[in-house]
């Protein structure tokens, strides 16, 4: 259920004393915190972005997971490369693709450059999503339906505009009819001869027939003549036919420059993304047009080889050379650095908590060019740097920004959306929280959950230590003392059990590490906190199998879907494609297998592991630790050998020899064997 708010609005839900929640023990009545999620309505107030629960005395910031027209990101530079294209008339009819990952910012590109297009009085701005037509009807059909539609509704004003609307509607019909022989398209977008795929086609005449009430605008002649003439004759005669018609009403309509901006076109299937392009190259390339597509260049080439698998492809990309040929001007966005990252959270937090004047006056410094490129990221020093009094609810975000932007640039490449859900959850586990009335600092669940996000096995291990501790991870706590330099024990007053002795076994693992580490470092250290609560509220990724599968983003579901394939060429395909994935993407299809890892009792998944960490070296410390704790009885005996491999010129090449250790000693006695022929291998120095 969604629930509606002005942008920018507050919910207080104040409740009686006898009703608040006074502790974890489930006993609270207090209701669930309320959360909203709004539309972009209003984006003059700079509030769009963001909406807010509140829960008793303390409010919470959420943001919208829908585009803006806001730019948060420093992307001015791409909507200028944009309309510079589109306003430049000799360079239409064109096609431009705006590039980017899923969540990096494409659709707020796309909405920024048409608010500056649309300012043209003789420019016409029209958006289509072929992923809300998908499975309804040809993709061809239905964009060049609305695009017919609109002009009508928006530019007709003479008869004969209205003439070359209903002929241009009887077009549509018929190649609709004719969709099973518009597979030729794909031919002619590559310059292929199309009687190859018209020959594979059905006799459009019995088709026709069994369309019934499709053929309501198209009379008897017209299906005479195609009859006489053939389909590749009729095909060619209507494809002209629409062209010359289309642009003819342009011309009536006295549009100067029509843009289509085309967004979401990598959720569509792929026959819909081909169809989608198809209808661009062959029907509507006319004229002063100028089609905009926002989409992830990797799912459209993916979408070719699809759909053209019979095409040369071992030494040419057949994916990269059709775009190259219908897409002439590509726009990429690149992944933000972890000075942007931290930046952008910042900026979310002054759009959440500021009040007008701090809003302009940020982003006027945000803006500054000599800024954008410098690397400087906003913050605590350029509000004092701009003289503004900070409200405690802003310095908070602007501490906590500064805390986790840099750690998040690295894991979550940079992406925007990743980002915003990362706070979006780390709020509303704040607000679960204190609707139990439990108080949890922000900074911590903050470092917790980055944890949770790049190294879920790590994450589990932690969460191990510190129920073994009753909320204290005493190997972490030790080592904190360690590294400060001091031989006390926490404050507690206890001795802790590492301090003097031998360093926890589990902790080698995480100094191999350079994500592990740099967590490790961050602030603030964990100290005497109990953790317990911490880990209440993360119940849900310390659950069994699925959890970690329901919160993968679309790249990763598509990775994990291809790793699982029982096809080695798909499943191939998969781990390079994993290569490529942001250390948080890659890490959460690492998590989706070793959480079915953990339900099977096959060795299936575990050798996909495996295979997951040769593609992605960074992947082998959350596989090396659930290896570790594996019961010995669903290991099969190349397991030892297998990881010894996995691991061979890394640093984890003591923590793996630990774990083969542990199965050398271990009740298995086919993997004990197994392992001590291992360890005699490594001892020999034997590769």
């Amino acid at each position: 259920m969604t629930i509606g708010l002005r942008s920018g609005s507050r919910m207080p839900l104040k409740q009686p004393a006898s009703e608040t929640g006074t502790g974890c023990s489930g006993q609270s009545h207090a209701p669930p915190l309320m959360l909203s999620v709004v539309r972009l309505a209003e984006p003059e107030l700079g509030k769009d972005i963001m909406t807010s629960a509140s829960q008793g005395a303390n409010t919470y910031s959420l943001w919208s997971d829908a585009e803006t027209e806001v730019d948060l990101l420093g992307f001015t530079h791409l909507v200028d490369a944009v309309e510079r294209l589109v306003r430049s008339e000799h360079l239409l009819p064109a096609t431009i693709g705006v590039f980017g990952d899923w969540g990096s910012g494409k659709t707020s590109v796309l909405k920024m450059a048409a608010k500056r297009l649309e300012e043209d009085e003789g420019a016409l701005v029209l958006w289509f999503n072929g992923w809300l037509f998908e499975g309804y009807d040809q993709a061809k059909a239905s964009l060049m339906e609305r695009l017919v539609s609109e002009l009508v509704e928006k530019r007709c004003t003479s008869a004969k505009m209205k003439k070359l609307a209903v002929r241009l509607f009887r077009r549509i019909n018929w190649l609709r009819v004719a969709g099973t022989t518009l597979k030729v398209g794909g031919a002619f977008a590559l310059g292929g001869p199309p009687l190859a795929a018209l020959a594979a086609a059905p006799d459009l005449g019995e088709l026709a027939k069994q369309a019934g009430e499709g053929l309501e605008k198209i009379d008897d002649g017209e299906l005479d003549k195609y009859l006489q003439e053939g389909q590749e004759q009729t095909f060619n005669r209507n494809v002209m036919g629409f062209r010359e018609d289309f642009k003819e009403l342009l011309e009536e309509a006295k549009i100067k420059r029509l843009v289509v901006l085309i967004d979401d076109l990598d959720r569509c299937l792929p026959p819909t993304i081909i169809q989608t392009l198809e209808a661009i190259k062959l029907f509507l390339s006319v004229g002063n047009v100028a089609f905009v597509i926002g989409a992830d260049e990797r799912l459209v080439q993916y979408a070719v080889r699809e759909r053209f698998p019979e095409l040369p492809g071992e030494r040419v990309d057949v994916g990269r050379d059709y775009l190259e040929k219908l897409i002439q001007y590509p726009v990429r966005i690149p992944s933000l650095s972890r000075s942007e990252v931290q930046s952008y959270i910042a900026l979310l937090f002054v759009h959440a908590e500021g009040e007008g004047s701090v809003i302009e006056r940020s982003m006027e410094w945000f803006c500054a060019a000599p800024r954008t490129v410098s690397g400087v990221p906003f913050g605590h020093d350029a509000l004092h740097e701009l003289k503004i009094d900070v409200p405690k609810a802003l310095g908070d975000g602007l501490t906590l920004s500064a805390q986790i932007g840099p750690l998040l640039g690295r894991g979550l490449s940079g992406n925007p959306r990743q980002c915003k859900r990362f706070l979006n959850m780390l709020m509303m586990r704040l607000g679960m929280a204190e609707s139990r009335g439990v108080s949890l600092s922000r900074r911590l669940l903050a470092k917790l959950m980055i944890l949770e996000y790049l190294k879920p096995e790590l994450f589990r291990q932690l969460g191990d230590m510190q129920a073994e501790g009753h909320g204290r991870p005493e190997p972490i706590l030790a080592w904190q003392v360690q590294e400060r330099g001091s031989s006390d024990s926490p404050e507690s007053g206890e001795e802790s059990p590492q301090s003097g002795g031998k360093p926890d076994s589990r902790l080698e693992v995480w100094l191999k590490d350079v994500v592990a580490v740099e967590w490790l470092k961050t602030e603030p250290p964990l100290d005497d906190t109990d953790l317990g609560p911490y880990f209440y509220f993360s119940r849900d990724v310390l659950a069994d199998h699925g959890q970690q599968a329901q919160r993968m983003g679309q790249a990763a579901r598509e990775v994990y879907r291809k790793v699982l394939s029982q096809s080695e060429a798909v499943q191939k395909t998969g781990l390079e494609v994993l290569s490529g994935l942001s250390l948080a993407e890659a890490s959460s299809v690492v998590a989706a297998l070793c959480d079915r890892a953990r339900a099977e009792e096959g060795p299936g998944t575990v050798s996909l592991l495996l295979k997951a960490c040769d593609a992605r070296k960074d992947l082998l410390t959350d596989v090396v630790t659930f290896l570790g704790k594996r019961p010995h009885s669903q290991l099969p005996v190349w397991v030892p050998p297998r990881l010894h491999t996995a691991v061979r010129g890394t640093e984890l090449v003591g923590a793996a020899r630990g774990v083969i250790e542990q199965w050398a000693n271990g009740t298995n006695k086919q993997l004990a064997e197994a392992a001590r022929t291992e360890l005699r291998r490594i001892d020999e120095g034997s590769e």
